[in-house]
């Protein structure tokens, strides 16, 4: 396979965040992801992926809004 993208809808929610803090909120959300990667030859392949597209914060959780990574992965 030379390149493939993938879009996901992840989901987070589970005894961890209830109660948390003690505020009686029980924290369930989703997060629109989107990565991709491309392989350049058999030894080198790049890739590209953004999370949480919407931009979904949570204070209560310390949940970072966006984020995005580019990288590289090489063979020898």
């Amino acid at each position: 396979m030379n390149g493939c993208v993938k879009v996901s809808v992840g989901s987070y929610g589970d005894s961890f965040t209830e109660d948390y803090y003690f505020n009686s909120k029980y924290y369930s959300f989703n997060t629109l992801n989107v990565s991709a990667m491309k392989r350049i030859n058999k030894d080198l392949s790049v890739f590209a992926a953004v999370e949480n597209i919407l931009n979904k914060e949570i204070d209560d959780l310390y949940m970072f809004g966006r984020v995005w990574c580019i990288g590289a992965e090489m063979k020898f």
